[in-house]
């Protein structure tokens, strides 16, 4: 069953763009050549590191708040929403339907560049909290296959 709370382990997917000239433009913006990786500086993903008890910054577009862009920044916590597995938490996080996907980011800098650790998953209704899914391969995370699978696809077009 594909559905919460089953699926908590596994909340997270990945987008695949192709730099096909027929499916893309230029873009509105003089000097994009409308290839994604020209175009756009790839976010970082830790598939290695130890993801709990860090310093985050996750950001996402809660319903409640449309259309504005919310963050949350604190350290993470762990949380077992689900008895029978970790998620990571940020325990202060107002953050609310809406924002699921949104990325958990360690060492953001100035410019808004971090390293993905994990994204937006799933809150209570009842108290303020977000839970992120860990990527981390040695946790037993499929992340980072699902990652390499996205990354080598074919064009389907």
């Amino acid at each position: 069953d594909g559905s919460f709370p089953n699926n908590v382990p596994y909340d997270y997917a990945y987008y695949t763009v192709f730099n096909n000239a027929a499916t893309h433009e230029g873009g509105f913006l003089r000097g994009l050549t409308g290839i994604l990786e020209k175009d756009v500086t790839p976010m970082k993903i830790d598939f290695d590191m130890d993801p709990f008890d860090e310093f985050v910054f996750s950001i996402g577009y809660s319903a409640d708040k449309d259309p504005s862009l919310r963050h949350c920044s604190m350290e993470n916590e762990s949380i077992n929403g689900v008895p029978w597995y970790k998620n990571l938490w940020l325990k202060d996080c107002a953050m609310t339907g809406g924002a699921s996907g949104g990325p958990w980011m360690r060492d953001l800098d100035q410019g808004g560049v971090g390293t993905l650790i994990s994204v937006n998953s799933w809150g209570f209704t009842h108290k303020p909290g977000m839970a992120g899914p860990v990527l981390r391969t040695r946790e037993g995370s499929w992340a980072e296959c699902l990652f390499d699978t996205a990354r080598s696809a074919n064009d389907p077009g």
